[in-house]
């Protein structure tokens, strides 16, 4: 048994961690949806001067930009270097494409992204990606493709699993394709539904296994895994990249059946609740965030709670801390400081327990931070960050595109 989310919230842990990989790695209006929720490629409505403007050739892409004033299409390659304690530094090359399918004023942009990625433990991996917008963005649409050869560490279930650290290093081959249909229901509010498919193969690449989890040795296996989710999302943010004010939550529930183009049946929930509120004149804001999952069934073992996945705290490994439930809060201070420099501090806590109704607060990891950032466009306030987190088990260095959430 092995995966069916690191696909889904990545794209629902990235084949659990394939998908998400890909999400990190791009900009923030291609990365939303894909952690079980809808926002996965959600650029900014494109006439609205509150939630952003068309893309245009200086804002989209350093590298190589053309753009088509027949078709109105603009097209940009990028590379995207990063970090994260899963992979350790990496670098990802981005082609990108915009375009307005209609006509309609509110219609935003449509995307389409194709992605590579290579990082210095061995993980590697491509994905084609896009979303549609259609109707004054009253309907979107997504969907994608890839495959991911993931490295990562495997530290156990619980508390003090990750508490002791012992871990063997898991070698994950991932395959996945999902798609995704929303329509609004009224004002910002969104309701669909997503489907998607992981074929995966896992095995453990260490030569030696910690005593503390020999129960493990023998984890291999192919696990083949398609879910079906409703979702809901409510999104009232005055803008996608950077939000000044506005609130952005969502809940999805994946289900997955034995006997139906499945290895087993289970279901994985994730939700999250952001609100923003901004002042003077938006150059300070102080984010506020909610996050939780909950799994139930024959759970492959990639498809867990973790502390600082997806919209998580950081500061910790991503899959040392997880279970079958997980709760996080967390805030954010962001100051612009001149010019597109600024910097951000933040802190939150975090807990795991095998079911919501053990989950007592008694037991909680708490982290906090800061980092700089770096405005990538002159129109869109699309930012770079370097940041640095300390939890109780030490430091964890980030470098992304877009907020953490």
């Amino acid at each position: 048994m092995a995966t069916a989310e690191r696909t889904s919230g990545w794209a629902e842990r990235l084949g659990g961690a394939a998908l998400a990989l890909a999400l990190v790695l791009t900009p923030a209006g291609l990365r939303a949806q894909a952690d079980s929720t809808t926002e996965w490629f959600a650029p900014p409505a494109a006439e609205s001067p509150s939630r952003g403007a068309p893309a245009t050739p200086e804002d989209v892409g350093r590298d190589s930009e053309v753009v088509n004033p027949d078709r109105g299409t603009t097209l940009a390659v990028a590379p995207i270097p990063n970090y994260n304690a899963q992979f350790g530094f990496g670098i990802a090359l981005a082609g990108m494409a915009f375009r307005k399918l209609d006509d309609h004023p509110e219609t935003p942009p449509s995307t389409g992204m194709l992605l590579g990625y290579a990082s210095d433990n061995g993980t590697w991996g491509a994905a084609l990606m896009g979303i549609g917008h259609f109707d004054g963005d009253a309907w979107r649409a997504a969907g994608g493709l890839g495959y991911f050869k993931l490295f990562y560490d495997f530290f156990g279930f619980g508390t003090d699993a990750g508490t002791e650290g012992e871990s063997v290093e898991i070698k994950q081959p991932v395959s996945f394709l999902f798609g995704q249909g929303l329509r609004r229901v009224s004002g910002d509010l969104y309701g669909g539904v997503r489907a998607q498919y992981v074929h995966s193969e896992f095995s453990i690449s260490s030569n030696t296994i910690p005593p503390e989890l020999a129960q493990f040795a023998g984890l291999t296996g192919t696990v083949n895994s398609l879910g079906l989710a409703p979702v809901v999302q409510f999104d009232s943010r005055d803008n996608t990249y950077y939000p000044v004010r506005g609130w952005n939550s969502s809940l999805a529930t994946t289900m997955s059946f034995d006997g139906f183009a499945s290895d087993s049946t289970y279901q994985r929930t994730y939700g999250y609740v952001d609100f923003y509120h901004g002042w003077a004149e938006g150059r300070q804001v102080l984010a506020l965030g909610v996050d939780g999952c909950y799994v139930s069934g024959d759970v492959p073992i990639s498809n867990y709670c973790s502390i600082g996945e997806l919209k998580g705290i950081r500061g910790y490994q991503v899959g040392r801390y997880q279970d079958r439930f997980q709760a996080s809060l967390q805030a954010e201070y962001r100051r612009k400081i001149g010019g597109r420099f600024g910097f951000a501090v933040f802190g939150g806590v975090a807990g795991i327990s095998p079911t919501p109704a053990q989950f007592d607060g008694g037991d909680l990891r708490a982290a906090a931070g800061a980092g700089l950032r770096f405005q990538l466009t002159k129109k869109y306030p699309l930012n770079y960050r370097v940041d640095a987190a300390f939890g109780s088990d030490g430091g964890q260095f980030y470098v992304a595109v877009a907020e953490a959430f």
